[in-house]
Formats: structure tokens, sequence, C-alpha cells
């Protein structure tokens, strides 16, 4: 995520006009990127700065995943044993410690660029005061031809699709269980990766488990991007009071680690795999408000808009018909990182046990189940987390790639 956002910020800053005069000028190059790079320092340091949110929630996962002692497994035996005030008092420890930290990324981001300031509500948290055009080109250059690795990120996912869309006809009886089978290693006759400790197939496991993994993520990327549109959007437009109150509210949300919050909230409601992807919607919700705010704010002072006004148009035709349509670069980017985000967050929490039952095809709870399973058929727990790495990967390339085209369209 740093990485991208690094270069979607540097990328933009390079097509400001200082640096095109700064060229001109036969200003070495050295001098010109200490330029370009401050320019672009907000947006890294905040988003290194969240980046310690997800840090947080993730210390649950590996501490439960490794037998380590820490918060992370007091707070994962805490929900487990519905120890309510323990979990209470980690989640607002971390949380306290989050906010400390906002709020010296917010301090050091504005010492090394001043020119950032809070005007108008807009607040630094996600401020990324990128235009839309210059944020397409910031994540990648323009293509003549479609690269390989994107034809290959699409493939990965038509074959994602398919085994989400009609898994019983490809792995009939894939929760089937064969007790007196057992555990046995890949390469079994009939069992190309093994099966677990029930006897159930490993691949066919893996296939029927892409349904929950992929639909809900998808859910909660879309989801909150409508949420996103809907309250960045107007609060960018009405301003007062409204865009106090919306801008508030994300600060609030953006200061506590999403993967933690929800291991808290889906651990004491005890909820279904449907209440966890609702509440995996409100958390992911603020980043996207404040990202279609900022891009909002940048163009209201544009001249388009202005002649909508003089001719009288209503707010919400000009928010639906002219300004929409000049973001959605922004709006593709981040709802294809929102996918690869939201899959890791919903298998990190089905590792957990939150959210999907205990026997179900999930690749979250087949990679939790498999890790006892290591001496006996490793294939067990690495298909599920190659199964992961590889459609977040593709998700991600197939999405830059796509948000290009956009662009350029």
């Amino acid at each position: 995520m740093l990485v991208r956002i690094t270069r979607a910020a540097v990328g933009a800053e390079l097509t400001q006009d200082y640096v095109t005069f700064a060229r001109s000028r036969g200003v070495p190059s050295r001098r010109i990127t200490a330029m370009y790079v401050r320019g672009a320092a907000l947006p890294i340091i905040t988003s290194a700065g969240l980046i310690l949110g997800t840090l947080f929630g993730s210390t649950v996962l590996v501490e439960e995943a490794f037998s380590l002692p820490g918060l992370g497994q007091l707070l994962a035996d805490s929900i487990t044993y519905k120890d309510v005030p323990v979990v209470q008092a980690i989640a607002l420890l971390v949380a306290f410690v989050i906010i400390v930290v906002t709020l010296i990324v917010d301090v050091v981001a504005f010492a090394v660029d001043p020119r950032q300031t809070v005007g108008e509500g807009e607040g630094s948290l996600m401020a990324l005061s990128l235009s839309p055009r210059a944020l397409g080109r910031g994540i990648g250059s323009s293509a003549r031809k479609i690269p390989g690795s994107v034809v290959l990120s699409v493939v990965v996912l038509v074959a994602v699709a398919i085994c989400v869309i009609v898994p019983s006809v490809l792995v009939p009886g894939a929760l089937d269980q064969d007790l007196a089978l057992g555990v046995s290693p890949a390469g079994t006759p009939g069992h190309l990766l093994g099966t677990d400790k029930v006897g159930r197939d490993v691949l066919a496991l893996t296939v029927a488990g892409a349904r929950s993994a992929i639909v809900g993520p998808i859910v909660i990327a879309v989801g909150s991007m409508v949420a996103g549109l809907f309250f960045g959007m107007s609060a960018a437009w009405r301003g007062g009071l409204w865009d106090a109150c919306v801008s508030r509210s994300c600060e609030v949300l953006l200061s506590l680690p999403v993967t933690l919050l929800a291991i808290v909230v889906a651990g004491v409601i005890g909820g279904s795999y449907w209440v966890t992807v609702g509440v995996l919607i409100v958390l992911f919700a603020p980043s996207d408000v404040r990202m279609i705010r900022s891009a909002t704010l940048a163009q209201k002072p544009q001249p388009y808009i202005e002649a909508t006004r003089v001719l009288g148009l209503s707010g919400p035709r000009i928010l639906a018909v002219h300004i929409l349509p000049n973001i959605t670069p922004i709006v593709w980017a981040n709802l294809f990182v929102n996918i690869a985000f939201a899959l890791v967050s919903l298998s990190g929490l089905s590792y957990l046990g939150l959210g999907v039952g205990a026997q179900d095809a999930d690749w979250g709870r087949q990679l939790a189940d498999g890790r006892a399973l290591l001496a006996h058929n490793p294939a067990a727990s690495v298909a599920a987390g190659l199964a992961i790495i590889v459609t977040a990967t593709a998700i991600n390339i197939a999405g830059d790639w796509f948000a290009e085209r956009k662009e350029r369209d």
C-alpha cells in the first residue's frame, strides 16, 4: 500500500508546472528530486501512520498462529471466553496508541510541507490532494498493449470467478467426509493435494472455499464505496455542519485498526458471516469517504462546475452527472484495493474462527485447520494460503491496469 501511494503521489508531483519549469532552467536532477519528493511527503507520511493500525490488527493473527505471548494472544483468548472487560481494555489501549501516532504524523507532515493546512475541514489524515487525472497518471504509465502480467491476472480472476459461480459443478461433494481415510499426503490416489483430518479432499475444499472467500470482500468493497460516494460527495458539496460531522466521524473510525476492531466486534457479538461482512463495511467506509471527499473538493473550483451553477443545475445532478465521471479513476483504483484488503481481512477473521462455521468451506478456515496438519499434509494449509496470495495479487495488478485505462478514456 505504501509503495502504491508513494508512486501515485510522486507521479502526481512530477506533472506539476514547477517541476517542468525547474527542468527548463537547468536545475540539477538531485535538487529537483528533493523538491518534488518533499511535495509528495504528506500522503506518504500519512499512509505510513495508517499502516500502523493494520500492523496492530495483524499481531492477533501472528501471535495466534505461532502461539506467541502478547496482547494479540490475550485478546484472542479473551474473545473466546467472552471476557469483555479485557477486550475493552486492549481495544482502548491500542486505539489510544494509534491516536497518538496519528497526531505525531500530522505534526510531522505539517513540518515537512507547511503548505498543507487544515483549512475548510480538509484535515490531513487522508487529505490526498491529488487531482483525479494526476492520481491516474501516478498509478501507472499509459500502455499501448496489455502487459503479460495483466493477462495472467485476468486469467487467474476468471478461474476464481468460475469457482465462485459453479463450485457444486466443479467439485460436487467437496464437504463430504471420509473418517476412515483421515489425513493423507499430497499425491494420494484420487486426492491430488491429499485430505484433511476428516478425510475431505483439499483441492475440492479449496475450490469450494472460493465463494465465501471472494463474495464477502466484493460486497465489503462495493458497500464501503457506495457509502464513500454518498457521504464523501455530499460532505464536500454541502460543507458546513454536515461536512464537519462526516469528517470527524471518519477521523474517529480511522484512528482504530480495522482488523483489530473487527475481531473485537465480531467476537463479542458472535455474529454470522454476513454480520462480519457488515462490520467490515462500516470499518472500510471512512477511508473511502475521505478519499472521495478530497477528490470532490478538488473538482469544486473547476470552471465547468461554475458553469453548471450558472445554468441553475441542481446539486445532485451536478454531483452525479458532472463530478462523478471525473473522479472515477480514484473510485476504481480504491475499489480494487479494498477488495484485496477485504479478502485478507475476512480470511484473517475466518482463520480465528469468526464469521464462518467450523465445517464450512473457506480459505481462512482451511488455513487454520491445516495448521495442525503441517507434518502430515502441508498442502492442507499451503493451498489455501497460495489461493489468498495469488488472488489478492491478481486483483491488485488487474485493478491498477483497469483504473489506468479508465483514466485514459
